[in-house]
């Protein structure tokens, strides 16, 4: 769910420092000093702080990408501060009086609130309570969890399809997609295809290809990778031929790609002109045990995909 920042006059920019066009990070002034004060000598809330205020003003990486940052840091901070019951009120209020506007070219302003933190604070709780299964197309319903998952996309990549890929890619056999969802909200989805790849002098190759992985930002700490560890035997019983996890990402995305490397996609390829037509890193996790299995390329992988796109919706997904 999208929030918008609380109406109240006194809210303004953080003293320092200044926050950037694209970032618009805003507290009451007064509630804002007041808890700078109070962390004073607080070294871990201190580095956090500090942080928070550097993501604010930084251009270094996308915006949205700084916006779910500061949404982690955030949570960090409320974590560390869950020891710490006498700066509870403070830390409320700074909650309650914070904002987030996310300014990118040719999209709307995405505004934010920190509810969501402040919902964990004042319930003393460290983390969001979230279940993550996989789509059921007998039990869900396809259109609501297609609007879910489209308004999703364009918060975390600034853009979506158009609603019946959605709908006719949750209903296709080969699709896999896991939800995460907190009090049952959708927040956050793993969404991809098993396709059969062609390659050179070799067999066909199963590989399991993620066209989507994207979480809403005001719900930081959700892990939807680290999940196909977690559900790894329903992938297996679903698809048991399987031999490759695949996914395509941005270079500039160094955060997540570390995390990506410690959960075992080691084997990179860099394509000039992939995702839009940008650079692109083509990600890859062996899941077979067989050792003579060749490494799937990008542009096969690519062209399967879109093969089964083709059969399975019978038109060519438009941007929404």
């Amino acid at each position: 769910m999208n929030v918008s920042p609380d109406n109240c006059s006194e809210t303004i920019s953080t003293p320092t420092p200044l926050p950037s066009k694209e970032i618009v990070l805003k507290f009451n002034p007064r509630i804002y000093s007041q808890f700078e004060s109070c962390i004073q000598g607080n070294a871990p809330i201190n580095k956090y702080w500090k942080e928070l205020q550097i993501l604010s003003i930084s251009t270094s990486s996308k915006p949205q990408d700084r916006a779910f940052r500061i949404f982690s840091t955030v949570l960090k901070i409320n974590q560390i501060l869950n020891m710490h019951p006498t700066l509870f009120n403070e830390w409320h209020d700074m909650l309650k009086s914070g904002s987030l506007t996310v300014n990118r070219p040719n999209t709307p302003p995405h505004n934010y609130n920190f509810s969501t933190i402040l919902q964990l604070a004042q319930t003393n709780k460290k983390h969001f309570e979230i279940e993550i299964r996989e789509f059921d197309p007998l039990k869900d319903d396809t259109t609501k969890i297609s609007k879910d998952i489209a308004a999703i996309s364009k918060e975390a990549v600034g853009m979506s399809y158009e609603l019946k890929y959605y709908e006719r890619t949750l209903s296709a056999e080969n699709t896999l997609c896991l939800l995460a969802i907190c009090d049952s909200t959708v927040v956050g989805c793993l969404m991809g295809s098993y396709v059969e790849v062609k390659v050179d002098h070799h067999r066909p190759l199963h590989v399991i290809h993620f066209t989507f992985l994207g979480r809403k930002a005001n719900y930081p700490g959700i892990n939807l990778c680290t999940s196909l560890e977690t559900n790894a035997m329903k992938i297996y019983e679903k698809f048991p031929s399987a031999e490759y996890f695949t996914l395509c990402m941005l270079p500039d995305n160094t955060h997540t790609l570390s995390h990506y490397k410690q959960l075992g996609f080691a084997d990179i390829e860099t394509v000039s002109q992939g995702f839009r037509g940008r650079s692109t890193l083509f990600l890859k996790k062996k899941i077979s045990n067989d050792e003579n299995l060749p490494s799937p390329k990008y542009a096969h992988v690519s062209a399967a995909v879109k093969s089964d796109r083709i059969e399975r919706l019978g038109f060519t997904p438009q941007i929404a």
